[in-house]
Order: structure tokens, then sequence, then C-alpha cells
């Protein structure tokens, strides 16, 4: 069964491509330690992620097209052309 933690670990998928990690200070269902410890491991990637840390945000606010996460991750996505 161990393998299938290793699978699905986030540090064995590093990708080339940018990637931005947004994470709200208030977040009840994952801790921030947990993101900041996946950012540490990440920090000698040759595309390191960027960190968004939304303050006073929750879990499920980043996938809220009218609050400050929600609007980080459309601006981020908007940077890249459609396919």
């Amino acid at each position: 069964m161990p393998h299938r933690y290793d699978e699905a670990c986030a540090n064995s998928h590093a990708s080339l491509a940018p990637s931005l990690i947004v994470h709200g200070t208030n977040d009840e269902d994952v801790p921030i330690d947990i993101t900041r410890a996946l950012l540490w491991t990440r920090r000698s990637d040759p595309e390191p992620p960027s960190r968004l840390e939304i303050p006073d945000a929750g879990h499920m606010d980043l996938i809220d097209p009218e609050v400050p996460a929600g609007l980080a991750v459309i601006d981020f996505l908007n940077r890249f052309p459609s396919a």
C-alpha cells in the first residue's frame, strides 16, 4: 500500500509547467502548513510553484469567482492561451 501514497504525492509529479498554489489562511479543511511544507520541498524544482496565500480565506473560496482567491486563480489561468 505505501506505493499508492507515493503515486498520489504531488512531489512525485513535479512539472516544468507553471503552477500556482492558492491557499486561504483560514482553511480549516487543509491546514496551510501542509501547503507551506509542499512548497519548501519543491523550492529546487526547475519551475517551482508560485504561492498565493489569501488572508482570511477558507477552503472553498478559491473556486468562488467573486472573492479574491477565486479572482487570483482566474487571473493566473488567463495568462495562458486557450487550446
